[in-house]
């Protein structure tokens, strides 16, 4: 990721960082919630880390959670960017909202490093699994999201929720030990057991390659994200680290690089999000992103946004890219809330999708598969249907039902006998011109 002339950084970023925050739109929403503002999650020496907790008031006895993690290029900027998307999804979406502060690099001196970020998201993860039902949130539906930077964290969070170790990065292996931990508990407690594994991941023209865009200056002063902080640029991981010397480390703090095979450790879904029109992260790097996840064979949906630039779901107007919160992100919320829709992680659907949200292609089992696998689907009317296979370049390897079907549940049987291993696709349409797609992976 090249750095950006600091003429569009300043202006792109200075109206995010420095403006006050807008009232957080309100007009046509469902129902209304409650907040509890501030809330410490966790002290590091002097610095206390706090979130935000937005709780329906819709009667509902628990809710899903969606875990936002702000951007601002981990120098700049704090939660209170993401406060009108928080009361958008809590007004819409029917979830309970953590929107978290974390350290950035310039805090504590200048001294917080790129791994103790990810163990601030990390950590925020294990004590909002431990206290979220006290906010009536179902720690069982947790959904991370994050927007340019706090995409990065949520995608680390989602990744690398499994590479813990109590002494983190100082170690002969490179792993995170999270900012708090449950009493009693270690890392490697936590890593044994999956506690701090989602259940999806929702990441918005997130920053994916790390070691990248280190190579192309990060840690230098032509990153305008230094002086917007009022910090001295330095390398991420203190002085005795290089990018040259350790170039491990920074990409055990890159999504790209530690995506894990299907066969190995399946993924949640997860959904992309970026403008066609955004020069900081473009969409072909988030394009590859998703590549790299389709070919470890793990679920994953890309959406470009069209005509818009970076920084859509901003609280902040931004004159110089020309975005609007109450003007532009809604679409995008939408998008998201039917994405979380489809994979039962809302309460409630959003009001385009709410009359698709029982039609539904659920993920095969077993996945990956070897031989065979059942493939199973619901109903919320009778309709004609179609269901067929398709391999990576699209051809139709076989079709399993293609007539009327009643309303409920489906369940057909996918034998996959003499068919080279990889990637697989299933396709399910509707004679209403509905249709679900998704992945599956057999061994050979």
């Amino acid at each position: 990721m090249k750095p950006l002339p600091r003429l569009l950084l300043t202006a792109l970023f200075l109206a995010g960082a420095f403006s006050p925050a807008l009232p957080a739109a309100t007009e046509g929403t469902p129902h209304d919630y409650t907040v509890v503002k501030n809330l410490e999650w966790v002290k590091v020496l002097n610095k206390s880390l706090t979130m935000d907790i937005y709780t329906p008031s819709t009667g509902r006895s628990s809710y899903p959670v969606l875990v936002i993690y702000h951007g601002g290029g981990w120098l700049i900027n704090t939660n209170a960017i993401m406060d009108s998307m928080a009361v958008y999804m809590v007004r819409h979406a029917e979830t309970v909202v953590c929107n978290v502060n974390f350290r950035l690099l310039g805090d504590l001196g200048n001294t917080v490093t790129m791994n103790q970020i990810i163990e601030d998201a990390l950590g925020a993860i294990a004590w909002i699994k431990e206290h979220i039902s006290a906010y009536q949130g179902d720690a069982t539906r947790l959904i991370v999201t994050g927007d340019s930077s706090g995409g990065h964290m949520a995608a680390m969070v989602l990744l690398a929720s499994d590479h813990l170790e109590s002494d983190g990065f100082r170690g002969t292996t490179l792993g995170f030990c999270p900012t708090w931990l449950p009493p009693g508990k270690t890392a490697e407690d936590l890593a044994a057991s999956h506690a701090l594994a989602v259940q999806g991941a929702i990441l918005s023209y997130g920053a994916f390659d790390i070691y990248a865009a280190c190579r192309s200056g990060l840690e230098t002063s032509s990153n305008i994200f230094w002086a917007l902080a009022g910090k001295t640029a330095r390398r991420i991981f203190g002085v005795s680290y290089s990018i040259l010397a350790n170039p491990e480390m920074y990409k055990a703090v890159s999504p790209a690089y530690i995506i894990p095979k299907a066969s190995a450790r399946p993924l949640p879904p997860q959904l992309c999000l970026v403008g066609s029109k955004d020069t900081t992260t473009p969409p072909a790097t988030v394009k590859a992103y998703v590549d790299s996840t389709m070919k470890a064979g793990q679920p994953i949906e890309y959406w470009e946004y069209a005509g818009k630039p970076h920084a859509f779901l901003d609280a902040t107007p931004n004159s110089w890219l020309g975005t609007n919160f109450t003007r532009d992100a809604p679409a995008a919320l939408d998008k998201m809330i039917a994405w979380m829709s489809v994979n039962r992680l809302t309460a409630v659907g959003s009001k385009m999708q709410r009359p698709e949200s029982d039609f539904r292609l659920d993920q095969n089992y077993p996945n990956p598969f070897n031989a065979s696998t059942s493939i199973s689907f619901y109903l919320d009317e009778a309709d004609q249907i179609r269901l067929t296979v398709h391999d990576l370049q699209g051809r139709r390897i076989c079709t399993l039902a293609d007539g009327f079907q009643s309303a409920g549940p489906k369940l057909f049987r996918f034998d996959a006998a003499g068919l080279a291993g990889g990637i697989y696709f299933c396709r399910m349409e509707s004679g209403r011109g509905r249709s679900r797609m998704m992945r599956m992976l057999l061994l050979k």
